[in-house]
């Protein structure tokens, strides 16, 4: 799967990506505009504004996401 860890930038404030897109997608710590994928993780310290999941999406809880797209359910984890 891809890997994205935002610990790196958590210090720059602007730090935002527009659109990240991949089969199956692990992520934590990022803010994100949109996330397009099969199979989708959410990590802790996400801020997301959309998600497209077509298989599976799990969302931590202290996660932030505002909209989902699509017919999979999110599936929330500590």
């Amino acid at each position: 799967p891809s890997i994205f860890s935002g610990r790196d930038i958590r210090d720059e404030k602007n730090a935002r990506i527009r659109e990240i897109e991949a089969n199956k997608l692990v992520i934590e710590d990022y803010s994100v505009h949109k996330i397009i994928g099969k199979d989708v993780v959410i990590g802790k310290g996400c801020v997301v504004d959309k998600v497209i999941a077509t298989a599976s999406l799990k969302i931590h809880r202290t996660a932030q996401v505002k909209d989902f797209i699509g017919s999979v359910m999110p599936e929330y984890f500590e």
